[in-house]
């Protein structure tokens, strides 16, 4: 559940910077170029995730940072959402 949080989380910020959804035309300059792939560390476990890049290198991840292989924190705010209350 987690991994594809994250796949989604980082494809929407992709989206977001670009200004177009993926497959949609746009005069933009810049554009998709596949993903860089990057194994998680959090308390649950690792998690493989492909972060999407863009071809200008101007795509700047909020959620998962350039670099960053550790998670702290976010897995129990994304459980939470998921999880049902008792």
């Amino acid at each position: 559940m987690l991994q594809e949080v994250y796949q989604t989380a980082s494809e929407v910020e992709l989206t977001d910077h670009l200004g177009y959804n993926k497959n949609n035309k746009s005069d933009n300059p810049n554009y998709r170029n596949g993903y860089n792939k990057k194994r998680l560390k959090s308390k649950y476990g690792e998690i493989d995730v492909a972060i999407p890049r863009d071809r200008g290198s101007t795509f700047e991840p909020k959620l998962i940072k350039k670099r960053q292989t550790l998670i702290e924190g976010t897995e129990d705010l994304i459980l939470s959402l998921y999880l049902p209350k008792v």
